[in-house]
């Protein structure tokens, strides 16, 4: 998402700005740049896998639309406002989950066996 930011800035004086706030049960990241904004007709389509405004040589299309896939994974959303030539701002919701920590261990089944074994009574030696 910075590198898009980024690559969106044309001029010298450009800025990326990046804000983090905490919303009831929800972390707010919010990513806005300075660039040439994303032409409305584009809008609909930002999300979706190959879709670039870009030419060839600078993107394949794949990064917002994975950028949404990790962030749909984790029970969040993106949001995005955008004007041509005034910019763009994405705002990425992630909810917070309060973790016990000990008991997803103990409970991951790729520990199960670890975890079911005592530990060796003497350390290897090096």
């Amino acid at each position: 998402m910075l590198q898009n930011a980024e690559e969106a800035i044309t001029e010298p004086q450009g800025n990326i700005s990046i804000r983090t706030d905490l919303e009831k049960n929800n972390i707010h990241l919010e990513i806005r740049d300075t660039g040439q904004g994303i032409p409305p007709d584009s809008m609909k389509n930002i999300f979706d896998p190959f879709f670039t405004t870009k030419p060839s040589v600078k993107g394949t299309g794949l990064g917002l639309s994975v950028s949404y896939g990790i962030v749909k994974m984790h029970g969040g959303d993106i949001r995005v406002e955008s004007q041509s030539g005034e910019g763009t701002r994405f705002t990425i919701i992630l909810p917070v989950k309060a973790r016990n920590l000990h008991t997803d261990v103990l409970q991951d089944p790729a520990l199960q066996s670890f975890n079911q074994n005592p530990p060796d009574s003497d350390p290897p030696h090096i």
